[in-house]
């Protein structure tokens, strides 16, 4: 059992460095984990730190999606300065130093509306990019959508802001409790040995660690994944 999680330590580890990832908490604490020489604290810490990852990578989606909405404002706050002084949609598109490369110097606005929809995927650019669709065949004006679009992203951002304000303690409170239980497992080992010796002496104490495991890892997975459908819903 030992060589075997060995193996798996050395696989994930070969790994993360052929692929040069950044998240390295896993192979880390496995390592870590070795010891206390224990294959059950090494089962345990690898499940409560999957779901670490799992939400560290949830995190740098959640602040790659703010860059994006980010950006996506800037843009349309831009656009709607230009498009009444410009006179229309290609020629403002044309001042902010966007080019259609299909079509050469003279940029196609509804293709490349669409295209900067699908880099940032902010619903508010959609927006716009099909009212210039509707306005191209049916004509009206599109810079009070453009300007509505760019008061919705700041709006929302608004909103997203006071709402993580409210959740972060909760974040960090999640996050402590997962980690809480190797404090502890820790602090046994060092101060009540012969507790901490027959807790993984017998099925049930083994059962419990892995449990805890399960059970924080499993509950930092959740929280990742409410952080990851908050990132997409922009």
């Amino acid at each position: 059992m030992d060589k075997v999680v060995i193996a798996a330590l050395a696989g994930l580890v070969a790994h993360r460095w052929i692929t040069q990832a950044r998240a390295w908490m896993l192979p880390v604490g496995l390592m870590g984990a070795m010891v206390w020489g224990s294959t059950w604290i090494m089962i345990s810490v690898g499940l409560m730190l999957t779901g670490f990852e799992f939400y560290g990578r949830a995190r740098e989606f959640e602040r790659q999606r703010d860059r994006q909405e980010q950006e996506a404002e800037v843009f349309l706050q831009r656009l709607a300065q230009l498009l009444p002084t410009r006179g229309g949609l290609s020629l403002a598109l044309q001042d902010m130093g966007y080019r259609d490369s299909q079509v050469g110097r003279e940029p196609n606005p509804e293709r490349l509306l669409v295209g900067l929809f699908k880099m940032w995927n902010v619903n508010a650019v959609g927006m716009v990019a099909s009212a210039a669709q509707v306005v191209l065949r049916h004509g009206g004006a599109l810079q009070p959508v453009v300007e509505q679009a760019a008061r919705k992203i700041a709006q929302d951002r608004e909103r997203r802001f006071q709402r993580h304000l409210e959740e972060a303690t909760k974040r960090t409170t999640v996050v402590i409790l997962g980690f809480a239980p190797y404090f502890m497992m820790v602090m046994l080992r060092f101060m009540v040995p012969s507790m901490y010796m027959a807790l993984l002496g017998n099925a049930i104490g083994k059962l419990a660690v892995v449990g805890v495991g399960l059970v924080s890892g499993g509950v930092l997975l959740v929280l990742g994944s409410h952080v990851m459908r908050d990132g997409q819903s922009r």
